[in-house]
């Protein structure tokens, strides 16, 4: 769920740590536990992730909110999968993935829970310049989660980064499965909250 940090406090550091999409998001780990198990894979689904929530989550700001709430939800979800069409067309062919290899997951950025709840939660609580920051933050989050999570796992589990290999005796070729990505992504989860819980009683 994305809500805003203690007693309603905004920080950018929310969409990279504390409410990091990937790692504190359900819907969004599935894909990347079964697809981004390389870096290629995580940059071309980080890469469409990104554009397709920026743009539909400012077009999703002119939706009226006097509108019932199942009938704004229904908007996001065709305001998203507009978005993705010329997306898809304009970044196929030119991502180091064939965009046709995400499968079913295409549906989850179009379809998941954090354009709906994003939106109904936490951009549309803030000022149009904190909700701008607070946009960049979400998708920078996921984007860094989910290409050090590809990067690791390639790395682990091949012995190489971007197809090269570098002479890694001892590899984990297990790594790379979807099992693997989900208990990687939960213990990523943990270590960032110690991070964050540690930095805080700090200060």
């Amino acid at each position: 769920m994305i809500v805003l940090s203690g007693k309603n406090e905004w920080s950018f550091a929310d969409g990279i740590l504390r409410k990091n999409p990937l790692l504190f998001s359900g819907m969004l780990a599935a894909p990347a536990a079964v697809f981004c198990n390389t870096v290629y894979h995580a940059l071309s689904y980080a890469a469409v992730f990104s554009a397709v929530t920026i743009i539909t989550l400012f077009a999703a700001k002119f939706v009226p909110r006097r509108l019932a709430y199942a009938l704004r939800i229904i908007l996001y979800t065709v305001l998203a999968a507009a978005v993705y069409i010329p997306i898809y067309m304009l970044l196929d062919g030119i991502l180091p993935v064939k965009l046709s290899s995400f499968g079913v997951f295409s549906l989850l950025i179009v379809s998941g829970s954090f354009i709906v709840s994003a939106s109904e939660l936490r951009f549309f609580r803030l000022s149009t310049g904190k909700a701008f920051l607070d946009i960049i933050s979400h998708v920078l989050g996921f984007d860094i989660a989910v290409i050090i999570l590809g990067g690791f796992r390639e790395l682990l589990s091949t012995g190489g980064l971007f197809g090269n290999l570098y002479g890694i005796s001892v590899t984990l070729p297990r790594l790379s499965s979807p099992f693997a990505g989900f208990i990687l992504i939960g213990l990523f989860a943990a270590a960032v909250r110690v991070i964050t819980r540690k930095t805080t009683a700090k200060d």
